[in-house]
Order: structure tokens, then C-alpha cells, then sequence
């Protein structure tokens, strides 16, 4: 398996450049501490798609569009109940593409894929930045990584200016801010 541990975190985060590192007493390890503090979100890219069928069947597909909930994704209800017009039978059905569970609130993460992209429901070449994964090959970035050597996400290599909003460069590679407690 193919995933990367942050080897020097715990210089990095108890020498003050973050806060909360934890009491020499404690059995817990800060980077534990702030996986641990970190939510989940699911990011996800969404088309809606009416069916009518008045004299033949109509589809129509609206534009592909990014959404996050602060939820994981296994917890997300990611497909709502469309409720049918009663004057004209359409049904409307959701498509699905690049669901990933990140870790923080949701934020300026990215799936990584432009909404437009491709038009398929089913497409999966990789995770973006923040996204939970459990090989490289997974990710975007060809790069999963750890800072407690449980919790692996995607990350892209970096140096202190390199990270987009919500993330922050920890041991080489840009992490979820709320990692960096």
C-alpha cells in the first residue's frame, strides 16, 4: 500500500507555530488530538436530470454542480426526494460524480474536477486535496498522506505559500487546517 507519514509533525506543531499541543502527561499525541477535532464533510459534484413524458419521453439534464455537506458521506442523504408535478409526469433524478469525504467543515476544498468535466455519472480518476483515502493511487495528487499515521488523506507537496485557503503546510504536503491544532 501506498501512503506517506508525516514524519516530522510533532516538531512542527509543539514548537508554537500552532495551538493546542498536548501535556507531556498526556497519553495522546497531538496529531491524534487534531484528526480527532477535525468534522467531516462530503464534496460531491451533482445533475439533476427531468424526465417528461408528455408525448415521448423528454430528458433534460441540468449543468453539473459541486456541493458539500458537513456530514461524512456515508452519513449524507447526497440524493433528495424530488416530488413529481402532477400536471405534467416528470420525475427528476440525481447523477453523482467524485463523492469524497474530507476532513474539516466545509470549506474552499475542491473535488478537484471542474464541474464540467466530462458528462458521465460514473467517472473516478481521483480524490482532490483533503479528501479521506487509503492509497495513493486514489488521490489526484498521487500523494496520501498522514500526520498520525491513521488518518490518510490526499495531499499536494508544499512549501509555507503553496496551500489554498483552509489548508496549511505541515511536514511537506498541505493539510486541512484543522489538523494543525
Amino acid at each position: 500500500m501506498a501512503r506517506d507519514v508525516v514524519t516530522c509533525v510533532v516538531d512542527v506543531l509543539c514548537a508554537g507555530l500552532v495551538l493546542g499541543c498536548v501535556s507531556q502527561s498526556s497519553s495522546a499525541s497531538p496529531e491524534a488530538d487534531a484528526a480527532a477535532a477535525c468534522s467531516l464533510s462530503c464534496l460531491y459534484q451533482y445533475q439533476d436530470v427531468v424526465v417528461c413524458n408528455e408525448l415521448e419521453p423528454n430528458s433534460q439534464p441540468g449543468p453539473w454542480v459541486e456541493n458539500c455537506l458537513d456530514l461524512a458521506c456515508d452519513n449524507a442523504d447526497l440524493i433528495p426526494d424530488f416530488p413529481n408535478d402532477p400536471v405534467v409526469p416528470c420525475t427528476t433524478s440525481r447523477n453523482l460524480r467524485y463523492v469524497q469525504t474530507h476532513l474539516g467543515a466545509c470549506g474552499t476544498q475542491s473535488t478537484g474536477h471542474p464541474p464540467y468535466e466530462g458528462d458521465d455519472a460514473g467517472s473516478n480518476s481521483g480524490n482532490g486535496d483533503g479528501a479521506e483515502c487509503g492509497e495513493s493511487n486514489e488521490c489526484l495528487s498521487a500523494k496520501c498522506v498522514s500526520a498520525d499515521g491513521q488518518t490518510f488523506v490526499c495531499a499536494e507537496a508544499c512549501d509555507e505559500s503553496s496551500c489554498p485557503d483552509d489548508f496549511g503546510c505541515v511536514g511537506g504536503y498541505c493539510l486541512p487546517s484543522c489538523m494543525q491544532f
